[in-house]
């Protein structure tokens, strides 16, 4: 008996971090696209506002992390060794 295959993933859809990520791949991609035309003199000032205003944003990205990372580290009581 012939059954229909699906193509369908067995685990469904991806998790939110991974769908993220390819949204991240696919922005810096067309940014990095966009960056190497040529289109002349005129365009250049342009480039390096949106230049900086990416090199602004992840710098806030990385405090925000790091600022987590601190908040959460400080929240995790010390360790107690065992009683003899």
């Amino acid at each position: 008996m012939n059954q229909p295959t699906t193509t369908t993933p067995a685990r469904g859809h991806p998790s939110a971090g991974v769908q993220f990520y390819v949204v991240l791949v696919g922005a810096l991609r067309s940014l990095r696209e966009w960056a190497s035309e040529d289109d002349g003199l005129d365009d250049s000032p342009a480039k390096m506002i949106w230049i900086a205003v990416a090199i602004v944003i992840a710098i806030a990205a990385g405090a925000f992390a790091i600022s987590v990372f601190n908040s959460a580290s400080s929240n995790v009581p010390d360790p107690v060794p065992p009683a003899p």
